[in-house]
């Protein structure tokens, strides 16, 4: 599919957090970011914030495509290509300190190949 098709054009794309602010401000590298209807940003791992737990949330959400994948129930085979090419993702916590895994456990609709997927995030 398109996805897949992506990922393998620019691999690079599955390291990157989405994200909205509660405030909006000026994100890096956004165009309209100044727009305070528009407060969403893309931010590569390293340059976004700490993933503390107790830390103060500036996030509404805040999402790698593998989070993304999995909360908005994309085929497995899209899930398991963002997993394969980038594995740290299962490691990386979103907003609320969840692990892939755990919004993977959430979901009641995860069948015997979603199972199969869950347990390559552990």
């Amino acid at each position: 599919g398109l996805a897949a098709m992506q990922l393998e054009k620019h691999p690079e794309e599955a390291e990157v957090w989405v994200y909205r602010k509660f405030v909006p401000e000026k994100a890096p590298n956004v165009h309209d970011a100044s727009d305070p209807e528009k407060s969403q940003a893309l931010v590569k791992q390293e340059t976004a914030l700490s993933t503390v737990v107790n830390e103060p949330s500036k996030y509404r959400w805040r999402l790698l495509p593998l989070h993304a994948s999995i909360v908005l129930g994309a085929p497995q085979e899209v899930t398991a290509k963002i997993l394969s090419t980038y594995p740290e993702a299962a490691r990386k916590v979103d907003e609320r300190g969840s692990l892939p895994v755990h919004l993977a456990a959430s979901r009641l609709d995860v069948d015997d190949e979603g199972e199969k997927i869950v347990l390559q995030l552990f």
